[in-house]
C-alpha cells in the first residue's frame, strides 16, 4: 500500500491523514495522548522533535515507520488503514454483574489472556457475548476492538426451560415462543448453568423434581445471581410426598418463586411469569 493510496482513502478526513491513523491505533491500545509522540519516538528510535512535527503533519510519514508501530501492538497496515464499515459490527450483549446490555462490537484476533481488566468476545449459538475475559470460558474468545453499547429497542425476553422429559420441554418452550419470548430448553441442570453464566435469561421456568435431584440448590445459584427474576417451579409429586411439598414450601419463601402444579396449564404460567417481567 502506498501512501498514494492512504491519501486518497482518507482525503475527506479533517487533519493530516498519516498522523490521524497512527492516534486512532493509539488510542485503540489505551495509550494517553500525552504519551503519543514520546512513545512513537521510542519505538522508531527518532527524536521528538522529528516525531512531533510527524504527528502535526508537517513531515510525512513512510510506510514502514507506521508498519512498526502497527506491529509493536500486533497490528497490521490493513487494520491500520482498513476502513470501519458499518456492516462490520457485529450485533451483541454485554454481560456484566447480572446486567445484560445490547451493544455492537468490532472483533479483533483470538485471544488467551484471562485478564480481569480485559473484555473477550465468545460466540454461543449465533449470539456473540461480551464478558470479562476470565468468564469466556475454555471455547475460542476474541479481542474486542471496539463496542458501542446500544439501547435495548422491543428485544424479546429471554426464558430457560428445565425439564428432564425431553417432549415437555419442548411444550413449554414452543408456548413461550409464541408469545414472542426467545426460549431456550434444556434437559441437563449442567447445560442451563452454562449458558446462564455468559448470558443470564430474565426468566425461569424449572422443574423442580429433575433425574439428577431436585432444583434447590440450582434456584439458589440464579437468586445468588439475580434477586429479582422471575421463576416458576413446576412439580406433578406433590400430593403423594409430604417432604417434598415442605422442600418446595421453603423454596418458594426464601426465593421468592412461582409455584404451578402439572399438568401444566401453560396460559396462566406464561401470563404470570410475563407479567412479573413487565413490572421489574
Amino acid at each position: 500500500m502506498s501512501m498514494g493510496d492512504i491519501e486518497a482513502r482518507g482525503s475527506n478526513a479533517a487533519g493530516p491523514v498519516g498522523s490521524r491513523f497512527v492516534r486512532a491505533l493509539l488510542e485503540r491500545h489505551g495509550i494517553p495522548s500525552s504519551r503519543h509522540t514520546t512513545l512513537v519516538a521510542e519505538l522508531l528510535g527518532f527524536r521528538y522533535t522529528l516525531v512531533h512535527r510527524r504527528m502535526k503533519g508537517d513531515v510525512a510519514w513512510e510506510i514502514e515507520e507506521i508498519e512498526t508501530v502497527a506491529a509493536h501492538f500486533g497490528e497490521t497496515l490493513a487494520t491500520v488503514f482498513g476502513a470501519v464499515r458499518s456492516d462490520e459490527y457485529v450485533s451483541a450483549v454485554l454481560v456484566a454483574d447480572g446486567a445484560r446490555v445490547p451493544c455492537k462490537l468490532l472483533l479483533g484476533g483470538a485471544i488467551r489472556d484471562s485478564d480481569p481488566n480485559l473484555l473477550a468476545a465468545v460466540r454461543i449459538g449465533s449470539q456473540w457475548v461480551v464478558c470479562a475475559a476470565p468468564q469466556a470460558g475454555p471455547g475460542p474468545a476474541y479481542a474486542v476492538r471496539e463496542l458501542i453499547v446500544a439501547a435495548p429497542e422491543g428485544r424479546p425476553r429471554r426464558i430457560a426451560i428445565l425439564d428432564d422429559d425431553a417432549d415437555e420441554v419442548a411444550s413449554i418452550s414452543e408456548h413461550f415462543a409464541e408469545r414472542g419470548c426467545e426460549s431456550e430448553a434444556f434437559t441437563r441442570t449442567e447445560a442451563l448453568l452454562s449458558h446462564m453464566k455468559l448470558r443470564p435469561f430474565d426468566a425461569y421456568v424449572i422443574d423442580w423434581v429433575l433425574d439428577e435431584g431436585n432444583a434447590a440448590e440450582l434456584v439458589a445459584m440464579i437468586r445468588a445471581d439475580d434477586p429479582l427474576c422471575p421463576i416458576a417451579v413446576l412439580t406433578g409429586k406433590m400430593e403423594s410426598d409430604l417432604a417434598l411439598e415442605n422442600a418446595v414450601a421453603e423454596a418458594l419463601s426464601t426465593h421468592r418463586l412461582m409455584f404451578f402444579q402439572k399438568p401444566t396449564r401453560l396460559p396462566l404460567v406464561s401470563s404470570q411469569l410475563l407479567r412479573a417481567l413487565d413490572a421489574q
